[in-house]
């Protein structure tokens, strides 16, 4: 059994397939255990390929292609399973191909268009989406379609009661236009809990889009069901594996 959690305006589109998955269903072991997709040299390759079999298997699908993720705001076109690229968007519109974000707290965000085969996945950590990653992607977006013919869905992520974050994230954001209004509170000793939800959610609408789904599930919270990087570092974890969350076009 492969477990996985689904957008409800997403599963209305019959020209995709798409999941949320947890860290429940694989075969890795021990802190990464055991539907770890990330690919690190502490946990077996082998168990990492067997991993995302199973989720290109049980998504329909061919082939499926990540990213090598590194908080920025880079966005990538695919069209077939290539070497891992650096950034933390992807887009397609080949059929059979999964695109997929790998988060252990962060965002991962999936987009489908609701007639035409485009899809994109968005890896978005409190510095992509502060930066611009989402904005990035809908701007790649809208060179190919309309955007307010789109759907979009917030997965499993951190909620802000365990996102605490420094004074200078919170003046990085000032700087950079950010809406901090239901976006930061105000914690102690000067740091801030940051909404990753109500920020992605503030975004895709000020873009445009307004069918959003939100995925209530808080990574942090749930050590049986998802893999959670803060978690493990409060936990003193040597090691933390990640979850994936794919979409693709049938």
């Amino acid at each position: 059994m492969l477990p996985y959690f689904k957008s409800e305006s997403l599963a209305k589109l019959p020209h995709i397939t798409h999941g949320f998955f947890t860290r429940k269903g694989g075969v890795s072991s021990g802190y990464y255990a055991t539907l770890n997709t990330l690919e690190k040299k502490t946990d077996k390759p082998e168990d990492v390929i067997e991993n995302r079999r199973r989720i290109i298997e049980i998504m329909g699908c061919e082939k499926l292609h990540m990213n090598y993720q590194t908080h920025s705001t880079a966005v990538h076109h695919v069209q077939e399973s290539s070497p891992r690229l650096d950034g933390d968007a992807l887009i397609t519109r080949t059929p059979c191909l999964l695109i997929g974000v790998q988060t252990a707290d962060c965002m991962p965000i999936l987009i489908a268009h609701k007639k035409e085969k485009i899809v994109a996945a968005i890896h978005a950590g409190w510095k992509g989406s502060i930066h611009g990653v989402i904005q990035s992607t809908l701007e790649e977006l809208k060179k190919i379609c309309n955007l307010g013919e789109l759907v979009c869905a917030v997965g499993p992520c951190i909620g802000k009661k365990h996102l605490e974050v420094g004074e200078e994230v919170y003046d990085m954001a000032v700087r950079l236009g950010v809406s901090t209004s239901n976006i930061f509170q105000k914690g102690q000793n000067n740091k801030w809990h940051l909404n990753l939800r109500a920020l992605a959610q503030q975004i895709l609408k000020d873009s445009g889009i307004a069918q959003i789904d939100q995925i209530e599930q808080n990574t942090y919270d749930q050590p049986e069901t998802f893999f959670s990087y803060r978690r493990s570092t409060h936990k003193k974890e040597p090691f933390c594996g990640g979850q994936s969350s794919v979409i693709g076009i049938l």
